[in-house]
């Protein structure tokens, strides 16, 4: 039988930036976890955090509370069977409505499990809205027990802020700490800090009583931070916590690397990645990096600069279109580009781009199949959601009916556990057809649709 321990509670955050490649349409949810170990069993601490921007009921004029709403399913892959399947309700109160929808509400969940694969599957919604949802899922791997020789490292864990505390009535304290959670893993560089905690566990197997922590940052694969330090052996285990300085670091991702040394020899690491959210989205001094100076971005016209930049605006947050604005050198519009993919890329380890080159195949064939009259295709309304998602998974087309006007019926079946969108050409012929109902989040809907295709 698998001892299953919960704790959970809410931390209420101010800080709060958004990702570069949001999409303002979708529901704000971030979700994080770490593993350590308690009584010598993995501890699975998991971090979440619901946006108040993103949630309706206590933003409204009829209440004052706005609520979250958790679906927390756990798998035993071993096992073939779900061994914890609960829903929590997350609320909070909203004193001023105009002033928090900037902040977020972060908790905790701590699963105390025997060593195993597991796959975490947590739906999040919004209370009071239930279309308003999203998913997230995590395979947890603890096959691995504990090691024989060597000591062991455990997940870092990357953290808004820790604080030093002498109350354990926090869901977040550990070791006489306050260890606030950043389920997102993305850092303003505004903010001046990255904070770290994480656990070493058999210290009593390194033979000659001193280690040395060597703590690594890395861009792409070039390091640009290291720092290391010497330390005796005074305890079998022992929390480790600090903060790296990121004010100067562009927006990006970044790699953070432990290494536990003994002499020459390595005895155990860990790593975790995080992304750098720079308030000036740029920086101009360093984009003589030979990874940018040998991209097709350092050279590149400014009616291609401006063009691309255009085409991509339905990958963009409305944050980052403002400060687009103010990007008036060609130098500017040339990095962000630059740096905007780069945050992009599924394999930053290869020269190609595969995000990239599906979003402007997407493009292309909007532009050879949904243009009308001097309206690119890509511009249309079915050229919008067919860059966004690609490719229905079935169409239906009405074009010749007799009582309808023509129209199309897109279905995706792996969006939002299905989706539809309703596209109807409501003028005189010409095949401007516009999206007229979706049952997708954030778009029209109108469930009386069909009565505007009937002539």
């Amino acid at each position: 039988m698998k001892t299953i321990k919960l704790i959970f509670t809410l931390f209420f955050s101010v800080f709060h930036v958004s990702n570069a490649l949001s999409q303002n349409r979708e529901f704000m949810f971030d979700l994080d976890y770490a593993v350590f170990k308690n009584d010598n069993k993995p501890l699975v601490e998991i971090y979440y955090s619901f946006y108040l921007s993103s949630l309706t009921g206590g933003l409204t004029a009829n209440s004052n509370e706005a609520a979250g709403l958790i679906e927390l399913k756990l798998y035993d892959s071993l096992k073939a069977e779900t061994i914890f399947d609960r829903q929590y309700k997350v609320p909070v109160k909203i004193e001023k409505p105009e002033t928090n929808k900037s902040k977020k509400m972060t908790g905790q969940i701590n699963l105390s499990l025997n060593y195993g694969l597991y796959k975490l599957t947590v739906n999040a919604f919004d209370f009071y809205d239930r279309n308003k949802y999203t998913q997230r899922v995590e395979l947890i791997d603890l096959l691995q027990g504990e090691q024989e020789d060597k000591p062991e490292i455990s997940n870092i864990q990357l953290c808004e802020v820790i604080e030093k505390s002498l109350s354990d009535n926090s869901p977040f304290y550990k070791n006489g700490l306050e260890v606030f959670p950043n389920p997102s893993r993305l850092f303003s560089a505004k903010a001046n800090k990255l904070y770290y905690y994480f656990e070493i566990y058999g210290m009593n197997k390194i033979s000659s009583g001193i280690y040395t922590l060597v703590f690594n940052v890395y861009s792409s694969d070039n390091r640009i931070y290291t720092f290391q330090k010497d330390y005796n052996v005074k305890s079998e285990s022992k929390a480790e916590f600090g903060a790296i300085e990121i004010t100067d670091y562009p927006s990006g991702k970044y790699k953070l690397e432990i290494l536990m040394m003994e002499g020459v020899n390595k005895l155990a690491s860990s790593e975790g990645y995080f992304w750098v959210f720079s308030e000036h989205i740029v920086n101009p001094e360093g984009t003589d990096k030979p990874e940018f100076t040998s991209s097709i971005y350092f050279n590149m016209n400014e009616n291609d600069v401006n063009d691309e930049i255009s085409k991509i605006e339905y990958l963009l947050s409305d944050n980052i279109r403002e400060k687009i604005k103010k990007l008036n050198k060609l130098g500017e519009r040339r990095y962000f580009l630059f740096e905007f993919w780069k945050l992009s890329d599924p394999t930053p380890e290869t020269p190609v781009n595969e995000f990239r080159n599906e979003y402007f195949e997407r493009i292309n064939y909007a532009n050879k199949n949904f243009g009308y009259e001097n309206i690119p295709g890509w511009k249309t309304d079915r050229g919008r959601i067919y860059c966004l998602y690609g490719r229905p998974d079935e169409i239906e087309r009405y074009e010749f009916e007799s009582k309808t006007r023509p129209h199309e019926i897109w279905k995706y079946n792996l969006i939002q556990n299905g989706v539809i969108f309703v596209f109807g050409d409501l003028g005189v012929g010409g095949s401007n057809y516009q999206l007229i109902h979706s049952t997708a989040r954030g778009e029209v809907y109108d469930e009386n649709w069909i009565r505007r295709v009937f002539e």
